[in-house]
């Protein structure tokens, strides 16, 4: 999506540790989840819509004005609206609230209950960890979407020239680390080459990728046509305890850009953020690896469960 980010960290707060670490990690099926990060914007809003569908009460990080209208069509569709998640109005979707100023958001980490880190190919900054672990007096979860093969990254034998891997290596050790001194539960969800995000097929009538408008953004004909086979034959999902895949190479990337088969280093968009929404969930915290499988729909919030459960 060409919609450009915003910072995603509020202002400082006060740096003073929790009085003491939370000892239930088990979530309410109506927590209060916060989904922000610099990584794919596309998961975010994905993870956004899954987290809210699901029931918890869900707040995305947000653009402001026409850029917030864009994200919300392409989460909706164009009747779509980023109205405050109602809990009890069982007769429309539940939505994501859009929090784009720093009240709003400072209010939204105050009484968040976990957080979904969207970090793909990104690097949160310590500085925004900090500030924003610091706002999150109530959290018992932190679920950090990352990549394939991060964990075996090394830094550059070149002065001056960064390794991005080992830079995104680094914030999540950063991640564990705070995270374990605070007592927070955390859970990472590793993804590889990722693939569709559309409207794919619903569960219980449901649409469970982003809405119809995403394909208007996919203007290279092989990737739309992939993107779609994606969202109606490569929706399920594998699970990998750990993170024992790498991604696949530049070349590796280009040749495989027509296929939709299954991979154990490609992932689908879908299955990727509503595995998120998975470990959110899930009693335990977890670290695994999310591999595309063939299937006709994501699967099921009880399948998550059982897929969990087996690793």
């Amino acid at each position: 999506m060409s919609a450009a980010d915003v910072d995603s960290a509020p202002a400082d707060v006060d740096s003073a540790p929790m009085d003491k670490p939370n000892t239930d990690k088990s979530l309410a099926t109506t927590a209060s989840v916060v989904v922000l990060g610099e990584g794919s914007l596309d998961l975010r809003l994905l993870t956004a819509k899954l987290a809210a569908r699901s029931g918890f009460q869900t707040s995305l990080f947000s653009a402001r004005g026409g850029v917030q209208d864009i994200w919300v069509e392409q989460m909706y569709g164009s009747d779509g609206f980023g109205a405050k998640v109602q809990i009890e109005d069982s007769s429309e979707p539940l939505r994501a609230e859009m929090v784009d100023d720093m009240p709003s958001r400072t209010e939204a980490l105050a009484s968040a209950e976990a957080l979904a880190l969207i970090s793909d190919s990104a690097i949160f900054p310590e500085s925004a960890l900090t500030s924003v672990l610091n706002a999150s007096t109530q959290l018992k979860r932190v679920v950090l979407l990352s990549n394939m093969g991060v964990t075996r990254a090394t830094d550059s034998p070149i002065p001056f020239v960064k390794n991005e891997k080992f830079e995104q290596l680094e914030s999540e050790e950063r991640l564990r680390a705070a995270c374990a001194s605070r007592g927070i539960g955390l859970s990472i969800v590793r993804v590889g080459t990722l693939k569709g995000g559309g409207a794919g097929r619903a569960e219980n009538e449901r649409d469970v990728g982003l809405s119809s408008e995403y394909y208007n953004n996919v203007m290279d004909i092989e990737t739309l046509r992939v993107t779609k086979a994606f969202d109606s034959q490569t929706l399920g999902a594998k699970l990998t305890a750990g993170d024992p895949f790498d991604e696949p190479g530049r070349v590796a990337k280009q040749l495989r850009k027509g296929s939709f088969d299954p991979k154990d280093d490609e992932t689908s968009r879908v299955s990727a953020s509503a595995a998120v929404v998975a470990a959110l969930r899930h009693e335990v915290p977890l670290e695994f690896s999310v591999s595309s499988a063939a299937a006709e729909s994501v699967p099921t919030s009880g399948q998550w469960e059982a897929l969990l459960n087996d690793l």
